[in-house]
């Protein structure tokens, strides 16, 4: 989990490999910001205690976006005017592993 702004081209590498990026805008309160620090390493691939938390999730802020909180993964975007845990949670449980190397290491 970045605090500092990843350059899209690096975390497109990300939504390559399957993974979901969750993007904010960098002047979203601090306990907003927080709270998706949270949700993003809770996030799961499998509803299972085996799983890796926070595996193929990169959060990071985000300048450019032109809403509060953006999920992307590949062919799917999620534009947020405000945290939402459930909606975060449902686009990550869906989209893992939807794209060209899903199955490579990333």
């Amino acid at each position: 989990m970045s605090k500092i702004e990843i350059p899209d081209e690096q975390w497109i590498h990300n939504i390559e490999h399957g993974g979901v990026v969750i993007t904010y805008k960098p002047d979203l309160p601090a306990n907003d910001i927080e709270e998706l620090r949270v949700i993003a390493t809770n996030l799961t691939m499998r509803e299972d205690q085996n799983s890796k938390k926070g595996f193929k999730v990169v959060l990071t802020p985000r300048a450019a976006n032109k809403s509060a909180v953006q999920l992307s993964s590949w062919g799917y975007n999620l534009s947020l005017d405000m945290v939402d845990s459930t909606k975060i949670q449902k686009f990550y449980r869906d989209r893992p592993n939807t794209a060209p190397e899903a199955n490579a290491a990333g």
